[in-house]
């Protein structure tokens, strides 16, 4: 009697270690998830050179905001090579994407961002966040994925996962 009790004991420790283990990591990304989703929200604010919304992505920003998770938000990426002076495409998509983004950020305000544990609740609230990544700023990330050409856009989803993903999961359809 006292060996099952023992046993049992010991089975009941061991749930409820493991599930202490899930609810700590589970608030752990929840933690991550909030801190990137507040420095989205300050930088999206700042804006870039004047145009509220769009965010300048350089290096391992890249990385953080992008292929790395948790994500509680959309990305739509802009990969341009407007600083080099000689994309057209890219400067005719500009002002569109600028335009977007301003629409976006002033459609951000309605939407209710204190209560972390809603981060993934309802895919209504989920935000939208307008990064460039212009080519002089992120050659490595162009040449990782095999790009030769500009603009490109990439829609990239939310995750709930703090695995790296491979930038080639998104953008496939890119080089195809």
């Amino acid at each position: 009697m006292a060996c099952q009790f023992r046993i049992l004991s010991t089975a009941l420790w061991t749930v409820l270690f493991l599930t202490y283990q899930c609810i700590s990591v589970s608030e752990e990304i929840t933690l991550q998830a909030q801190e990137k989703l507040e420095e989205l929200l300050t930088k999206s604010a700042a804006g870039s050179n004047g145009h509220p919304g769009l965010i300048e992505i350089a290096g391992s920003d890249f990385e953080k905001f992008i292929t790395r998770g948790p994500r509680p938000y959309y990305l739509l990426v802009v990969l341009t090579a407007i600083s080099s002076g000689n994309c057209q495409p890219c400067e005719q998509i500009n002002p569109a994407i600028q335009a977007l983004a301003k629409t976006v950020e002033e459609q951000r305000s309605k939407i209710d961002h204190s209560d972390a544990s809603e981060l993934w609740a309802n895919p209504e609230q989920t935000d939208v966040f307008i990064i460039n990544a212009d080519f002089a700023n992120n050659r490595n990330v162009f040449q990782r994925l095999g790009l030769s050409t500009a603009p490109s856009i990439v829609l990239v989803p939310p995750s709930k996962s703090r695995k790296e993903i491979p930038l080639a999961r998104f953008f496939k359809s890119i080089s195809n």
